[in-house]
Order: C-alpha cells, then sequence, then structure tokens
C-alpha cells in the first residue's frame, strides 16, 4: 500500500465507523471465500444441485449487500451527495476519487442482480448468476480499494 496523503486523511471516521466498515469488509471476504470454495463447475450444475444453489443464492446475495453498505457507509462518512440508486453509489465514489471510474462502470450493476435475489427471486437468471460466481475478483478488488481508501489514498 501506498503511504497515506495525510494525517488528516486517517482520522475522518470515528472507532464505530472503522468497526462498521471493517466488519463489511470481513463479510464480503467471508462470502467470497465460501463462494470460491463452493464453485459449481458450471450452470448445470448450479441449477441441478438444490442445496448448492441456494447457499449460493445467499451467499452472493450477503457478498452483494455488504458491498452496497460499504459504499453506502463511505459516501456518508465523507458527507457525500446521497445516492438515488445503487449503481449512483459507484459513481459517486469515482467522483471522489475512492474508486477509478472505470471500475465504477464495471461494478454497477450489482445492485440489480443484489435486488433480483432480494425481490424477484422466482426470476433469477442462473446464467448471469453463474457468470457472477466467475467474477469475485470484482468484489475483492472493491474491498481493496476501500483498504486503500481508509489508510487515506486517494486513486488519481
Amino acid at each position: 500500500m501506498r503511504e497515506p496523503k495525510s494525517l488528516a486523511s486517517l482520522i475522518f471516521m470515528s472507532i464505530d465507523e472503522i468497526n462498521a466498515l471493517h466488519t463489511r469488509m470481513d463479510r464480503v471476504k467471508e462470502e467470497i471465500k465460501f463462494l470460491k470454495a463452493n464453485m459449481p463447475n458450471n450452470e448445470e450444475e448450479l441449477v441441478e444441485d438444490d442445496v448448492k444453489r441456494r447457499s449460493i443464492e445467499r451467499s452472493v446475495e450477503i457478498a452483494l449487500e455488504a458491498t452496497l453498505d460499504l459504499a453506502r457507509l463511505i459516501i456518508s462518512v465523507k458527507n457525500l451527495p446521497k445516492a438515488q440508486t445503487n449503481s449512483e453509489l459507484f459513481d459517486i465514489l469515482a467522483e471522489n476519487h475512492i474508486i477509478p471510474h472505470k471500475f465504477a462502470d464495471k461494478i454497477r450493476g450489482i445492485g440489480n442482480l443484489r435486488n433480483i435475489l432480494v425481490h424477484e427471486y422466482t426470476g433469477i437468471d442462473y446464467e448471469i448468476l453463474f457468470e457472477t460466481l466467475k467474477d469475485l475478483e470484482d468484489l475483492e478488488k472493491f474491498v481493496e480499494y476501500i483498504e486503500e481508501f481508509q489508510a487515506g489514498n486517494q486513486i488519481e
């Protein structure tokens, strides 16, 4: 990690906010570890194995929700404009040099998938869910950007 730009950037968060941030980052990491350990070999395996499918659906939902919560927490702590949609969360973070714009473009769709898993559970597209499992590094990368941010570093 790079050195922090200023001491002031390190002390804008309360202990409770830091704990909330770490709790959510740890949860994303925990769910990614579970998903990698239980990764189906193909979409058919995901659909046919009811127990695996249900556990993966729930784990992805938790990982996505924790990621969205991380974004909301940073926006709140930094007193940034409130997002009207989940997709806007990542735009706001990019505009404030917390994540790169290209990465915001790539990750913005997770809010939609989270909503489908939570609200439209009868219409889940398992092809999309399986593709999401192959892109877990996006969630890992988001956590890395938040860790950099917490250390006082901004994306140039």
